[in-house]
């Protein structure tokens, strides 16, 4: 790969069984329960979620890096659209994208000013990327850092089932490889691929994919495997959940408006943690984060009162993240 100098801005799964199970048991779990090592740690940040939702900052250019790489295949020569995700940039054809993807027809449509209004999917996320857009060499240039974007490797796994899918008929491909297609396809509707997933309900699904096949929706093989966790995990899992929507009993005070001066009284608006709590009641853990990271003045809040709600809000998190090693009866192991 090639270095070059450049600007660009930085950029729920379930990630292990336990977050699996907790949320079937119908829980919302965006940010999933961490591990040992991440409950040592009660400050550790939630990845970011795809998602847009009331009160996250859509439209704010994020940090800018100053170097990319040219992706080693799909670095087009007659390519005429630019992307980039993480480090690595790709020149490819819009025709194609288009073509294929939805939310690429829309991207290219919106910045060409032929698509208007925002009664289109995905258009937050869409206007976040043209926002940040570049023109180089007569080419735009489409930042996709988004919350949820697929990894490097991940799109260029799409972009190789595109152009070679054929090839698939003479050797199947591996379940990660699968994994890989669809999680690309779905972000950015390759509705041809990520559609039939009938046929994968049979695929055999070993131990170290059940997970994956949960998130892909391919549940028939998954459920075999979860089948076998322990009933003692299951009834703890349960307590852990009501011990976490009884937290939001603390959390929702600390985003009330409680100030008098001018400034905090000008703007009235909902408190976003009572919205947060319906969507994810069993993740206050995630809410905080969000919550911190809100846009504070649109919300009424004037500077003083933004820094002290916002240290409330880490006080509590920390209480949430210590009181989850007594839940969930770890605390032998944590020493």
């Amino acid at each position: 790969m090639s270095t070059n100098s450049d600007t660009r801005p930085n950029g729920g799964q379930y990630e292990n069984e336990s977050s699996l199970v907790l949320g079937l048991l119908g829980g919302d779990v965006d940010e999933p329960l961490k591990t040992n090592e991440n409950l040592k740690n009660p400050d550790s940040e939630p990845n970011k979620k795809r998602k847009f939702e009331e009160g996250s900052e859509t439209g704010k250019p994020l940090k800018k890096r100053p170097t990319y790489t040219k992706d080693d295949t799909y670095y087009l020569p007659d390519g005429n659209v630019l992307l980039q995700i993480g480090q690595v940039r790709f020149k490819l054809h819009k025709s194609r994208l288009s073509s294929q993807s939805q939310w690429f027809r829309f991207l290219f449509t919106r910045k060409a000013c032929s698509l208007l209004g925002d009664d289109f999917q995905d258009h937050e996320e869409i206007d976040q990327v043209i926002s940040t857009a570049d023109t180089v060499d007569g080419y735009d240039l489409f930042y996709l850092d988004l919350p949820g974007v697929p990894q490097v490797s991940q799109f260029v796994e799409l972009l190789t089932c595109m152009d070679n899918a054929i090839t698939y008929l003479k050797k199947e491909p591996t379940f990660p490889t699968i994994n890989d297609i669809l999680q690309a396809a779905y972000f950015f509707h390759f509705d041809s691929f990520s559609t039939p997933l009938d046929m994968l309900e049979n695929i055999v699904c070993i131990t170290p994919h059940a997970v994956e096949a949960v998130n892909l929706g391919i549940l028939r093989c998954a459920m075999d495997k979860l089948e076998d966790l322990p009933r003692k995990d299951l009834i703890l899992l349960l307590k852990v959940q009501k011990e976490l929507v009884l937290t939001w009993d603390s959390i929702i005070p600390l985003t009330e408006h409680i100030c008098d001066e001018p400034d905090c009284m000008k703007i009235r608006t909902v408190n976003s943690a009572i919205t947060w709590r319906k969507k994810h009641p069993f993740d206050p853990i995630y809410v905080i984060h969000k919550l911190i990271k809100q846009d504070w003045l649109a919300k009424g809040f004037c500077l003083a009162k933004e820094k002290e709600a916002i240290a409330k809000l880490k006080v509590e998190r920390s209480k949430i993240w210590a009181n989850l090693k007594i839940w969930l009866e770890l605390e032998d192991e944590l020493v």
